[in-house]
C-alpha cells in the first residue's frame, strides 16, 4: 500500500480515498485482488449502508448458490476493511479513547464479529471456494487456544491478566486473547501472519468487547499490543493504529493505570501522524 495527497484525483481503479478526497491510499496485491474478483458482483461501490443491507438479508436467507457464498464472504470482508479504515481524525487526542465516546467507535470490532458468524453458512475454505488458495491463514486464523492453565503465554501477560493453571475462557476474560496474543507477539518482528493477528482480533468479543467499551485498562493495553503486530500486516490496520495507539497510551498514562500496564506501554512502537 502507498498513500498520496495530490490533487487531482488520479485516475485510478484500485484505491480508496479518505474523506476529505485529497488523500488515498492503493491497495495492496491481495486487498486488490479481492476487490477484482468481485468487482460487478459485490456492492461495495454503493457504499457502507447498502453493503450492511445485502449483508444481513443475506445472513436470513435460507439458500444460497455456491457464487452467493463467495460474494457474500467478500463483500463481508470489504466491508470490514472499509469500517476499519474510516477514522476520521487527523490527531491522537481526537481518536478513540480519549475523544468523547460515540455508538461507532468499535464498530469494526462488532463488524469482524458479525463477518466470523457467517463461516458455518459459507465456508471460504471448501473445495470450489475462490478463498481456498488462503486456506493457510484461514488454518492460523481459527487455531485453537488451550483449554485451561498458562502454557504458552508470557510471564507478563499471565500477572497483567490475573491467569494462573486454573484459568479458562469461562472464569477468566481475558484468557483467549492472552494466550493468542502471546503467540503472535512471540512470532519475529519480521514475519507477518495475517491469520494470527485475526486470530486475537476475532476473540475480542462478548465480555471482552464490554470491556473495551467501557476502557477497562487490561483490556485496551491487549488491543494496543496488538496493534504493535497487526499494523505490519496490512495498510487498513496501520492507519488506525497510527492514532489509536498513541492515544491509548496518554489514556492509560493518565488515568494512572498500575505499573505493571504502565511498565508494558508500547512508546517506542509509536509513529507520529503525518
Amino acid at each position: 500500500m502507498r498513500s498520496g495527497s495530490s490533487l487531482p484525483r488520479p485516475a485510478t481503479g484500485n484505491a480508496i480515498w479518505a474523506n476529505d478526497e485529497s488523500t488515498f491510499f492503493v491497495l495492496d496485491v491481495q486487498d486488490q485482488e479481492l476487490f477484482s474478483r468481485f468487482r460487478y458482483r459485490t456492492l461495495y461501490s454503493l457504499g457502507d449502508s447498502a453493503m450492511v443491507d445485502v449483508y444481513e438479508s443475506h445472513m436470513l436467507a435460507t439458500s444460497f448458490t455456491e457464487e452467493d457464498k463467495d460474494s457474500l464472504w467478500a463483500a463481508a470482508g470489504i466491508l470490514g476493511i472499509l469500517t476499519f479504515s474510516s477514522i476520521n481524525t487527523g490527531s491522537p487526542e481526537k481518536a478513540w479513547p480519549l475523544k468523547a465516546p460515540e455508538s461507532s467507535d468499535l464498530e469494526w470490532l462488532r463488524l469482524g464479529t458479525g463477518k466470523m458468524a457467517l463461516w458455518d453458512l459459507v465456508d471460504p475454505t471448501r473445495p470450489e471456494s475462490v478463498f481456498r488458495g488462503m486456506f493457510e491463514t484461514f488454518a492460523s486464523m481459527r487455531m485453537p487456544v488451550p483449554a485451561k492453565g498458562t502454557n504458552g503465554v508470557s510471564v507478563e501477560l499471565v500477572q497483567l491478566c490475573g491467569l494462573n493453571e486454573s484459568s479458562t475462557p469461562e472464569n477468566n476474560l481475558y484468557f483467549t486473547v492472552a494466550h493468542g496474543l502471546s503467540r503472535l507477539l512471540e512470532m519475529p518482528k519480521d514475519e507477518n501472519s495475517l491469520g494470527r493477528v485475526l486470530m486475537v482480533s476475532n476473540q475480542m468479543h462478548n465480555e471482552f468487547a464490554s470491556c473495551l467499551e467501557k476502557k477497562d485498562p487490561v483490556a485496551l493495553l491487549l488491543l494496543c499490543l496488538w496493534y504493535t503486530r497487526a499494523r505490519k500486516s496490512k495498510w487498513w490496520i496501520d492507519l488506525r493504529a497510527r492514532y489509536e495507539v498513541p492515544a491509548i497510551c496518554a489514556y492509560l498514562q493518565r488515568l494512572g493505570a498500575d505499573a505493571a500496564i504502565q511498565a508494558l506501554l508500547p512508546w517506542s512502537d509509536i509513529m507520529i501522524p503525518v
